[in-house]
């Protein structure tokens, strides 16, 4: 996803159950979860806003990423 002209690779397996974030959605620059509408940064992977529904949230792996010759480098 690209947050401030910076292109980034985050998990994309939610926290709080482990299962699939591709659902979510972009708004403002944050990751909202589909499933319990919790939010994240993308630039670091932090909790911005917990779910509505019960469980341990943590942070999202996140990674800085490019476009270089028609191919997406992630820096790990």
């Amino acid at each position: 996803m690209k947050v401030n002209g910076k292109l980034y690779k985050m998990s994309g397996r939610r926290t709080h159950e482990q299962s699939d974030l591709s659902g979510g959605v972009i708004e403002d620059g944050i990751l909202i979860c589909s499933n319990h509408f919790a939010k994240f940064n993308p630039t670091n992977g932090a909790v911005v806003e917990w779910p509505e529904a019960p469980g341990k949230v943590s942070a999202l792996k996140s990674y800085e990423a490019k476009i270089e010759n028609g191919a997406i480098l992630v820096e790990i």
